[in-house]
């Protein structure tokens, strides 16, 4: 079983191997939040297809995270469970519950914010392909 610290690591280092990806993400939704009105159609092009490909790369990460803090947690309580049968101890499923969630903290945090960067992913590729569509249907009617 891993210990808490090589879990933070592990997460850490995942973190800053998709600062890049999440960095040109931010760039693009800043690009959006300032220029929305006077981008041509080939920037939405663009950027949606750079965000189809950060997404999926990022969200099968975002699950994989998200599966690791469960089957950790679990592990973790099994553990405790285990330990108390073999000390002959109490065992109270609240206070090992806490406790698990407790050392998989890192992995569920870096869950989160992957979930968080997935949702803004999706809700710019949802604008980039509304602004492509309402482009393309005004040059039907520009000609």
């Amino acid at each position: 079983m891993k210990s808490k610290e090589q879990l933070r690591e592990e997460s850490i280092n995942l973190m800053k191997e998709l600062r890049p990806l999440l960095d040109e993400v931010r760039g693009f939704a800043e690009q959006l939040h300032t220029r929305i009105d006077s981008l041509p159609l080939s920037v939405y092009e663009l950027i949606e297809d750079r965000l189809v490909g950060i997404y999926t790369f990022i969200n099968p990460k975002y699950k994989e995270y998200e599966a690791k803090a469960d089957g950790y947690e679990a592990i973790y309580y099994n553990a405790l469970k285990l330990k108390s049968e073999v000390d002959g101890t109490k065992f109270v499923s609240e206070v090992s519950t806490r406790q698990a969630r407790e050392y998989t903290e890192d992995v569920r945090l870096t869950a989160a914010v992957l979930e968080g960067w997935v949702k803004s992913i999706e809700q710019t590729l949802i604008t980039c392909r509304a602004h492509s569509y309402r482009e393309r249907q005004e040059s039907k009617y520009v000609r």
